[in-house]
């Protein structure tokens, strides 16, 4: 982690974290990831699209405050993504993609997921703060 990041003081917050990333990398099952503020969830995402090239991770963010702070986290550590909108497909060559839930749940972005499927292997789909949308009796 601390080569990838750049980071020489970057470490696994807990032990948890770093079974989730085994996990995660290996693809071999689905995983619930219930960690406290702080405990690294977004790395669940991060490092997969850094480490397998050839693969891509599609982030779902119910919120614009936390795609705002995805895209902050990403470029401090100079990890490539792209955020989806309707306006460009989905480039082949970007191995992290920020979706907003709303956005995910439309026709057009079952097509553009299906599109970049064919190019490049959607490995996994995460859902960040997912309680969110099915808690929440006013969410959108």
């Amino acid at each position: 982690m601390q080569g990838l990041l750049k980071n020489p003081s970057a470490s696994w917050k807990s032990e948890e974290q770093h079974v989730c990333m085994a996990t995660v990398l290996k693809g071999e099952t689905d995983l619930v990831a219930v960690l406290g503020t702080g405990a690294g969830k977004s790395m669940l995402a991060i490092i997969p699209s850094m480490v397998q090239p050839k693969e891509a991770t599609v982030l779902v963010l119910p919120l614009n405050s936390l795609m705002l702070d995805y895209q902050r986290r990403l470029e401090e550590f100079r990890v490539p993504y792209q955020v989806y909108g309707t306006d460009k497909p989905l480039s082949s060559s970007t191995n992290l993609i920020l979706v907003t839930a709303d956005k995910a749940l439309t026709p057009q972005w079952r097509s553009a997921l299906a599109m970049l499927n064919q190019s490049k292997k959607v490995a996994r789909l995460i859902f960040d703060e997912a309680h969110i949308p099915l808690m929440s009796k006013d969410y959108r």
